[in-house]
């Protein structure tokens, strides 16, 4: 079965958007375009979606999510306009993993009770955590950003283990062990 025209549309327009509105605020991903982050977390949704038991057009939305996971945090743009430009569910997906704060510290505190125990929410955190982890470690070593990660990672994965998604915890597990 095929995509419909309107769904097609949104996720060609979420492809193109999120990349955009990055660009537009001038930034970017160890110097790369933000494009080649959101690549990665986009390819990790698609690598692990056998895990979500959801159907095609609930997926969708999740990848819509993916592209977007992060315009309200970065772009300043508005729960509002994801909302209306692309659905509730895509809005909330985003809103579920967008933290503010003063510091890393305040935002990853901003985000754990929205996160915490909700499949597809962990589950997008777990694609973009997995993209960071692979680009800092094979992308852009000595980078100070993949020792942060492997610090992290212990008080991550307690926060937020779904068996669920055992098989993107077990990946990430081995992901540092190859330090």
């Amino acid at each position: 079965m095929g995509l419909n025209n309107k769904v097609e549309s949104l996720l060609r327009d979420a492809a193109d958007f999120g990349p955009k509105i990055h660009a537009e605020r001038g930034l970017t991903y160890s110097d790369l375009p933000y494009q080649v982050h959101l690549q990665m977390v986009v390819n990790f949704g698609n690598y692990f979606r056998p895990l979500l038991n959801i159907s095609q057009e609930e997926f969708y939305e999740v990848v819509m999510a993916l592209w977007l996971h992060d315009t309200v945090e970065d772009c300043g743009i508005s729960y509002g306009f994801i909302e209306k430009r692309y659905g509730k569910a895509v809005a909330e997906y985003v809103w579920s993993v967008t933290g503010f704060g003063r510091n890393r510290k305040e935002r990853n505190a901003c985000v754990q009770p929205k996160i915490k125990g909700n499949l597809i929410p962990t589950f997008i955190k777990m694609c973009d955590r997995l993209a960071n982890v692979t680009f800092s470690k094979f992308f852009d070593p000595g980078s100070r950003m993949y020792g942060l990660y492997v610090v992290e990672w212990k008080e991550f994965k307690e926060k937020y283990w779904l068996k669920e998604l055992e098989q993107m915890f077990d990946y990430m597990d081995k992901m540092i062990d190859l330090r």
